[in-house]
C-alpha cells in the first residue's frame, strides 16, 4: 500500500538532486531547477529571506509563484511536501501556506549548499514547528487530502508554557529565560 494513494514517495522524487517536483493536482507536473525558479515574474521573487525568516539567508520565490507556474487546481486543500530522501514529510492546509511559504533556492548568486539546507529549502514565515523550516525539499503535491506527516516527532524550535510567568504593563509574550518560547497567559490573569 502506499502512502499518497497510487503514488510513493520515492515515485515524488526529481531526476536530479539540482530539482525538485511539483505533482498532483497540477495542470503540468513539474522539476523546477535554479534557473526555472529565477524565471519566474518578479511579483513572486524575493531578493532576501531573511525580510521575512529570521537567520535564513538567499534568493527566494513564493510558493504562490511556484504552483501557478505548474498550474495548481483551484480546489485542492492540501501542500504536502517533504525531503528528497522522504525521512521528513508534512501536510499543510493550502490557504495557510501558499500566500506564505517561501522556497529558498541561493545564496550569493550561487545554488543553496546542503549546509544552509539546500539545493531547495521551504520555509514558512510564522511556522514554529517542524513544518517552519523543511531542508533539502524535494517535492510538493498538490492535493485533496493531507499525506502523511511526521512532524509530531522531530523537535519543534518552539515550546509553550501556560501560566509559568507574570506579564509586566506592556503584556510581554516572550519568556525571558528561553528567547524561542512563547508564553500563554492563565485564564482571568
Amino acid at each position: 500500500m502506499s502512502l499518497f494513494g497510487p503514488r510513493s514517495v520515492a515515485s515524488l522524487r526529481p531526476s536530479s538532486a539540482e530539482r525538485f517536483r511539483v505533482t498532483g493536482k497540477v495542470a503540468n507536473e513539474l522539476e523546477l531547477s535554479l534557473d526555472d525558479l529565477r524565471a519566474l515574474p518578479a511579483e513572486y521573487r524575493i531578493a532576501d529571506a531573511s525580510r521575512f525568516v529570521a537567520g535564513i539567508q538567499g534568493e527566494a520565490v513564493r510558493l504562490a509563484g511556484v504552483l501557478a507556474r505548474a498550474g495548481a487546481k483551484a480546489h485542492p486543500l492540501f501542500v504536502n511536501a517533504g525531503t528528497r530522501d522522504g525521512a521528513v514529510r508534512l501536510a499543510l492546509f493550502r490557504h495557510q501556506v501558499e500566500p506564505l511559504a517561501l522556497v529558498v533556492f541561493a545564496r550569493d548568486g550561487r545554488a543553496l549548499s546542503a549546509a544552509d539546507g539546500g539545493p531547495f529549502r521551504l520555509v514558512v514565515p510564522g511556522f514554529h514547528d517542524g513544518a517552519g523550516d523543511l531542508r533539502d525539499l524535494g517535492w510538493i503535491e498538490v492535493a485533496t487530502s493531507p499525506g502523511p506527516d511526521n512532524r509530531g516527532v522531530l523537535p519543534h524550535r518552539a515550546s509553550v508554557l501556560i501560566g509559568q510567568q507574570r506579564f509586566d504593563r506592556e503584556r510581554t509574550w516572550a519568556d525571558p529565560r528561553h528567547a524561542d518560547t512563547f508564553v500563554v497567559p492563565q485564564p482571568n490573569s
